[in-house]
């Protein structure tokens, strides 16, 4: 059916090129998700990348959120281990900056 719909959406006589046939179609429905909670503070815990929030493939905002997830955890859990921040006070703003970040991407995922 996804093809039929298709391929009468195109309006044209050859809508995927001269000599070539579609083998298989399907509809496609994006989605986009996000945690509740990123962090606890007994046990220590974060979420990033997809255990955290999901965002349709589109543009591939979904992996370079999960990679400023990871940069963000990463400088914060530096400065525990080298002793510049208590472990609390480290992940006191990542919850806030990366769901920021995701809700970026997913307006304009979701705007386009």
């Amino acid at each position: 059916k996804a093809l039929e719909t298709l391929e009468a959406a195109c309006d044209c006589v050859e809508p995927w090129g001269p000599g070539i046939e579609a083998r298989d179609c399907w509809f496609w429905t994006p989605y986009s998700l996000c945690a509740d909670k990123w962090t606890l503070e007994r046990p220590l815990a974060a979420l990033a990348g997809d255990a955290a929030h999901l965002l349709s493939p589109v543009g591939g905002f979904g992996m370079n959120v999960g990679v400023g997830d990871a940069a963000s955890l990463g400088w914060r859990l530096a400065a525990v281990l080298n002793g510049w921040l208590e472990p609390g006070a480290a992940l006191s703003g990542y919850e806030a900056e990366r769901r920021e970040a995701w809700a970026r991407c997913n307006d304009y995922v979701v705007s386009e």
